[in-house]
């Protein structure tokens, strides 16, 4: 089936056997149903609180309304001590650190959370919100799921450091997505990392930290302490648009590749100066992720060639237990022998059933992209594929 995206001019290409695509594939995630949503402040204050347990609350936008309204919520917020699951949506609101308290020791109050997702971005935070809404959270011994959303704020390496350090002693928390935007120096950045590293219990983590101008001696540290988290065995780590390129590269999954317990690893390193050099020393240590079995590798806008993309493919080769993968690889430097070179290398790759590929804005004729789909359409053994050319 071809299907034509007309608002980007882009041809997918998607072949399925629809025997056993239910199977394979992972469903679209379940939106969740609150029981109550809230999108004026005082429908929220009118309520009765007692009543409230999987609850949407969505103030956005509030710039030219009174200050007190804050104060407010955090007051009807407290009284909510019968909420297991809270979506509560701060975006855009020039919260400060004085007045963010007020939501952050209500959140504390709701002693039976067990899910909370918090968009607090385009605010006013700073480093002491960052840390006073870590010692709240850490209150809450129900917590197992956590979303904290801060982009474009004013918390720092130090503010950042000290949320994690505090988010780690949550006893039960397993599921935990961060958002942040940060500017790493080399020694201050060792202290966010190694707060990391003390999250014994968590088994899923996404971690945002695009444009962070993290180095590769950062990239090495941040590889080292997630390694140390002995629990975690789905990783997601968004590094778009930093400073890590080849050197860092290596150093990321040299020491990533430590933690054994890692079933799916999405590791976007999109736009961090990479080359051939840096992907061959990456490919390297993907055969000591021994227990990994979904492998998605972001690797766009990099200088990536022919001679990566062999390493590559052979050492996926090698790593009899990745079945599912997906590699982003648009505007790198990929050539009609670039090309050949996947779908050679990954006809050899066994141990792969399901297949997504995102190969667009490179320099390939015509002919070989038609060539490439006939190579991977032979390839009987997979239950899906998804090209994007």
């Amino acid at each position: 089936m071809i299907i034509n995206n007309l608002k980007t001019n882009k041809i997918f290409f998607v072949f399925s056997k629809k025997f056993v695509i239910n199977l394979i594939i992972p469903k679209k995630k379940i939106e969740m149903k609150f029981q109550n949503k809230f999108y004026k402040l005082n429908d929220f204050l009118s309520t009765d609180f007692s009543q409230l347990t999987i609850t949407e609350i969505v103030l956005t936008d509030k710039i030219n309304t009174s200050k007190e309204w804050i104060s407010d919520a955090g007051s009807g917020l407290a009284k909510c001590t019968n909420l297991s699951i809270l979506q509560l949506i701060l975006n855009n609101n020039q919260i400060e650190d004085y007045n963010l308290q007020a939501i952050s020791s209500a959140l504390g109050k709701c002693i039976n959370l067990s899910k909370l997702y918090l968009y607090l971005g385009q605010n006013l935070i700073g480093d002491i919100s960052a840390l006073n809404l870590g010692l709240e959270l850490v209150k809450l011994c129900n917590l197992t799921d956590l979303v904290l959303y801060l982009y474009n704020n004013k918390i720092g390496i130090k503010g950042a450091s000290d949320l994690v350090s505090a988010l780690a002693k949550c006893i039960k928390l397993s599921n935990l997505k961060l958002y942040l935007i940060l500017n790493f120096g080399e020694e201050d950045g060792l202290d966010f990392c190694q707060a990391l590293a003390q999250f014994s219990n968590l088994s899923t983590l996404e971690l945002y930290l695009e444009e962070s101008q993290i180095s590769p001696k950062i990239a090495l540290e941040l590889g080292s302490s997630l390694a140390s988290c002995c629990n975690l065995k789905n990783l997601k780590l968004q590094l778009y648009g930093n400073q890590i390129g080849s050197e860092g590269a290596f150093n990321l999954c040299s020491t990533l590749a430590n933690n054994t317990y890692l079933q799916n690893l999405e590791l976007d390193l999109s736009y961090n100066q990479i080359d051939d050099t840096g992907l061959s020393l990456l490919s390297s240590n993907l055969v000591k992720f021994i227990n990994l079995s979904t492998l998605h590798l972001g690797l766009s806008e990099n200088q990536i060639g022919t001679k990566g993309l062999s390493e590559l493919t052979q050492a996926l080769e090698k790593c009899p237990n990745i079945s599912n993968l997906i590699l982003s690889l648009e505007n790198n430097q990929i050539n009609d022998v670039g090309l050949l070179t996947i779908s050679s290398g990954l006809a050899k790759c066994l141990n792969i059933l399901t297949l997504k590929l995102f190969i667009y804005f490179n320099s390939y004729s015509g002919e070989s992209k038609l060539k490439f789909r006939r190579k991977i359409l032979k390839l009987n053994r997979l239950v899906y594929e998804h090209l994007l050319l």
